[in-house]
C-alpha cells in the first residue's frame, strides 16, 4: 500500500465530502502515506466548476487528483469512498452525514438550489453557495435608473439556482459587501439572456474586469416583469431594505 485515495463524485464540496476527506486524511497521517482523490464523472449541470472543486480538494491536503483509472490504482491503495460510490472495488465506506433525517448528497443540494431553498442548500454544503466570475459590462440600465449594478455571466454547464432576488454578499478583492442579487433575464425590459446582477449596498466604484464571488444567503422573491421602470426601481429599493434587515 503506497497511498490513500478518497473517492467520490466531487462536485460542490459538501459536508459528506468533508467527512470523507477527514477520514481519508486521518488514514494518510496514520500510515504516513500521500493523500490522493479520485473524482468520478460529473454529469451536467455541475454545482461548481471542476477547477473550483480541484482547488477545494487541494485546500484539504489532497496531493494528487485523478479522474480516470481508479481500478489501476486500487491494488496499491486504500480506497475510502463516499457511501453512494458505485464501482465494485475493495474499499472502505465513509460515514454518512445526516441532515434533516437524510444523508447529505449532491442531488439534495441541486434540488434545493433549483427550488430557491438557499438556506437548506447552504446547510447541506456546510458553507455558503456562491457564483463566481469576472465582472462584465451590462446594458447600463441600472446606472441610468439610479441603481448601478455589477453583472456576472455564469459558466456554461453550471446549475443555475431558482430565478429571483436574493440577499447576498459580493466578495471582490478580498472584501465582502452586502448586496441584492437578481438571477434571471430582466423581463421588464424584454431581455432573454440569463445574468447574475447585483446591487452592492453603499459602494459605487469601478470594478469592471475584477473577479467576484456572489454568496447567496436568502431567497427574497421571484423574478417578475414590472409595468414600468419606476415600479421596478421602487421594488429594488424595497429589496435593498430587505437585505439591510437581513444583515442587521
Amino acid at each position: 500500500m503506497d497511498k490513500i485515495i478518497a473517492a467520490a463524485c466531487f462536485d460542490g464540496m459538501h459536508r459528506g465530502h468533508m467527512q470523507l476527506l477527514d477520514e481519508a486524511r486521518q488514514a494518510s497521517q496514520r500510515y504516513g502515506l500521500p493523500l490522493w482523490a479520485y473524482s468520478s464523472p460529473v454529469h451536467a449541470p455541475r454545482i461548481e466548476t471542476a477547477a473550483q472543486t480541484d482547488e477545494r480538494l487541494k485546500e484539504q491536503g489532497v496531493e494528487k487528483i485523478i479522474k480516470r483509472g481508479l481500478s489501476a490504482q486500487a491494488e496499491d491503495a486504500m480506497i475510502i469512498a463516499e457511501p453512494s460510490f458505485m464501482p465494485k472495488l475493495d474499499l472502505v465506506r465513509s460515514k454518512s452525514v445526516i441532515h434533516e433525517f437524510r444523508p447529505v448528497s449532491r442531488e439534495r443540494i441541486k434540488r434545493a438550489l433549483v427550488m430557491g431553498d438557499i438556506k437548506r442548500a447552504n446547510a447541506l454544503l456546510g458553507r455558503t453557495y456562491s457564483i463566481s466570475g469576472k465582472i462584465v459590462h451590462g446594458t447600463g440600465t441600472g446606472h441610468r435608473m439610479g441603481v448601478p449594478t455589477i453583472n456576472l455571466i455564469p459558466h456554461d454547464g453550471l446549475l443555475i439556482p431558482c430565478r429571483g432576488v436574493y440577499a447576498a454578499r459580493a466578495v471582490i478583492d478580498g472584501q465582502s459587501m452586502p448586496c441584492a442579487t437578481n438571477i434571471g433575464v430582466r423581463p421588464t425590459f424584454g431581455e432573454n439572456a440569463l445574468t447574475v446582477e447585483s446591487y452592492i449596498i453603499d459602494r459605487d466604484e469601478d470594478v469592471y474586469g475584477h473577479m467576484c464571488s456572489i454568496e447567496l444567503l436568502a431567497y427574497l422573491r421571484p423574478e417578475r416583469a414590472f409595468s414600468s421602470p419606476d415600479e421596478l426601481v421602487s421594488q429594488i429599493r424595497s429589496d435593498i431594505l430587505a437585505v439591510k434587515e437581513y444583515e442587521a
